[in-house]
């Protein structure tokens, strides 16, 4: 089963991500409001098993409508105005505010281990913040989280079995090879 992530509303995303967070720290986690955040959708403070630390964690949800978008492309990461850009000098204020000891982003976009160790090694040289204190969670990640949690969904009034069928071109191609291999 795969939960249509491009379907939903960013808000609703972002409230995914949030709910998913608190599922893994056992721990309430701080979501705030649509609108200029700082580069927070959602903060926690304290402990994290993830990390074996205290700390002030950020967490940022990236929403796409796109349902074959990647990390790798321009307008996320590839150039001067793409979205990493944007989000770096908000990072490097936190960081230099210490408000910010742990990064996480999450986006409904393919992510690459390639794509993952360029933009955490872009982050970390610009804003000081160690590598190992950023997470990047691709579309990959939230949908195994999903599998795993049905029921969260549920909990943020998100309906995926309502909302309209969608064909992903990747896996339409997959089915196509598939058809002809057995033909």
């Amino acid at each position: 089963m795969r939960f249509d992530l491009c379907g939903i509303y960013s808000d609703q995303f972002e409230q995914l991500v949030a709910g998913i967070w608190t599922e893994i720290l056992c721990s309430v986690v701080q979501f705030y409001a649509p609108g200029r955040d700082g580069g927070r959708d959602a903060y926690y403070n304290g402990y994290s098993d993830l990390f074996k630390k205290e700390g002030k964690h950020v967490i940022q949800a990236k929403h796409t409508n796109n349902p074959v978008a990647s990390f790798s492309d321009g307008d996320f990461w590839g150039n001067q105005s793409s979205i990493i850009r944007e989000e770096i000098p908000k990072i490097k204020a936190l960081v230099e505010q210490q408000r910010l000891d742990f990064y996480m982003l999450f986006s409904n976009r393919k992510l690459t281990s390639q794509v993952a160790y360029e933009i955490t090694e872009l982050i970390a040289k610009e804003t000081g913040l160690p590598e190992s204190s950023i997470i990047l969670n691709g579309i990959e990640m939230i949908q195994d989280y999903l599998k795993d949690n049905v029921d969260l969904p549920r909990k943020y009034n998100i309906d995926f079995f309502y909302s309209p069928l969608t064909f992903v071109p990747d896996e339409l191609a997959q089915i196509i090879q598939g058809f002809s291999k057995v033909l």
